[in-house]
């Protein structure tokens, strides 16, 4: 049916259609590969930014741990309240045992249980003992807390994805905007270049058209 319907259409609006698709196949790919990049570098700055609230509280968190301090341990982590995506959040001794935890004010307290059990059920830590990770609707960070080169606890975060969410769609919104502006512009570059390009060709076929039917005219008398 779609060949039947190109093969209707002059020479000059086939022009048009291929190069229209061949633009907007060239702009989906390019949308795509942008795209994967942009989730890419989101992801890597959602991780790290995990990481560096992680690194600054494990910082504070060595005396509470030292001490065994379930009362500070607590007050250390109480300011995470400030970054509304963290949802979790909990201290574990060298034994394992928890010290203290911090849960936003919407995680009830069987989501933080089965948080925690998740955590602590994360992939094998690196050499550093660093663990770090990204699901769909969360990431989070497992970070160790040494002290006098021993390690004396653990750290956990969790934190929801929707400020890396909110910035992909953005970008989709931007992108599909931008790649619409371009094809339109484009396909009316193509239609203007095309007139340019076949007029002479199309010209020369009437030329050779009305000289053909002038030779018959000659021939007929």
């Amino acid at each position: 049916m779609a060949a039947q319907l190109f093969d209707k259409l002059s020479i000059r609006t086939k022009l048009v259609v291929l190069l229209g698709l061949s633009l907007g196949l060239g702009l989906c790919v390019s949308s795509a590969v942008a795209l994967y990049s942009t989730f890419a570098a989101e992801r890597q700055s959602s991780l790290r930014a995990l990481h560096q609230i992680a690194a600054i509280t494990s910082e504070n968190m060595r005396a509470a741990l030292a001490f065994h301090d379930a009362q500070s341990a607590a007050n250390i982590l109480a300011p995470l309240h400030t970054n509304p995506h963290i949802r979790y959040a909990f201290v574990e001794d060298e034994k394992g045992l928890l010290l203290g935890q911090y849960r936003a004010s919407a995680t009830t307290e069987p989501e933080a249980a089965g948080w925690r059990k998740a955590l602590q059920q994360a992939e094998a830590a690196g050499p550093d003992g660093l663990r770090q990770g990204m699901e769909h609707d969360h990431h989070y960070v497992i970070y160790p807390i040494d002290f006098d080169g021993k390690r004396i606890g653990t750290l956990s975060l969790r934190a929801d994805n929707q400020a890396m969410y909110a910035k992909m769609r953005q970008f989709v919104v931007l992108q599909g905007g931008a790649s619409v502006l371009i094809l339109v512009g484009l396909l009316l570059l193509s239609w203007r270049l095309q007139l340019i390009f076949t007029r002479p060709i199309l010209e020369l076929l009437d030329g050779m058209l009305t000289g053909g039917e002038i030779k018959k005219e000659w021939a007929a008398r």
